[in-house]
């Protein structure tokens, strides 16, 4: 019976001795995670202050682009009115071959 108490109480010592390292290195590799989750978010919380200065020049994209769209709208109604015919008359031009300019 001694025989077997003790080869019991080595098998739960290594046991838990097992359980232990790998509890601890699951702790190790939840700390580094947690250390670069911490970067990501720093530089998550950056982007705002970085794309500040974006904003003036999309505003001017924005109102030029307007500006492009209604001139080019205007444009197709004077077309329009004038009775311009289609540009395309008759059928469709093949696509040019291969090493042939136009």
């Amino acid at each position: 019976m001694t025989a077997a108490i003790v080869v019991t109480v080595l098998v739960v010592t290594i046991t838990v001795l097992v359980l232990a390292v790998s509890l601890l290195r699951i702790a190790l590799m939840l700390r580094r995670a947690l250390s670069s989750l911490r970067g990501v978010n720093r530089s998550l919380k950056a982007i705002p202050s970085k794309a500040e200065p974006a904003a003036p020049i999309i505003q001017a994209l924005n109102t030029d682009l307007g500006n492009a769209r209604s001139l080019l709208e205007d444009l197709l109604s004077r077309k329009r009115q004038a009775g311009a015919r289609p540009l395309v008359s008759g059928a469709p031009k093949p696509p040019p071959g291969p090493g042939k300019v136009g």
